[in-house]
């Protein structure tokens, strides 16, 4: 049995086989011992449930966010996609209108004419088309061959009675910046 002055924590009650009973002050000391140190577990439980609390609202507070960020992303995703379709609906329109005034900037060329075509990308073949065109490289199968003097510039302080539609149709792209030009136009 432990002495009375022995470091080890008394019991509340008496164990079996004890020699002497506890005198009352010592069982109240004891009393308020194990009362101090169940208040100080206590204490430390509320704190521990207290952090635990916090933690939790901390995690779900990033939880949400991320969640929320995940969400928004895909939103984002969803909207460069739709965007992404129209402009490739716009794309596929925007060509098949290329094509058909390529084939109508053709259809009146004679077969030789067409031999001559580099195999180029649709708009660039069409940009080639239209420079041939204005440089009498190719012409219509009724169209007579340019002579010098229609290749020439008009002279200084002439005047181009032509309207300018007709000197786009002429393919005359210098006459028709000329004029441009002098209307103020850039």
């Amino acid at each position: 049995m432990p002495e009375k002055g022995s470091s080890e924590v008394q019991g509340l009650g008496e164990h079996p086989g004890a020699e002497e009973p506890r005198e009352g002050e010592e069982a109240t000391q004891s009393l308020r011992n194990w009362q101090q140190a169940v208040g100080r577990w206590k204490m430390r439980a509320e704190k521990a449930q207290e952090e635990v609390a916090r933690l939790r609202t901390e995690m779900e507070g990033q939880r949400k966010r991320a969640e929320r960020a995940k969400l928004d992303e895909v939103e984002r995703l969803r909207l460069e996609a739709r965007e992404a379709r129209e402009e490739a609906g716009r794309a596929q329109t925007l060509e098949a209108s290329l094509k058909d005034y390529l084939e109508a900037e053709l259809a009146d060329l004679p077969e030789e004419a067409l031999e001559l075509l580099p195999e180029l990308p649709l708009e660039r073949k069409l940009s080639w088309v239209k420079k041939a065109k204005g440089a009498g490289i190719l012409r219509a199968a009724g169209e007579a061959s340019p002579g010098a003097e229609s290749r020439k510039p008009p002279l200084r302080g002439a005047v181009d009675r032509r309207s300018p539609s007709q000197m786009m149709r002429e393919g005359d792209a210098e006459a028709y910046r000329r004029w441009r030009r002098s209307q103020g136009i850039s």
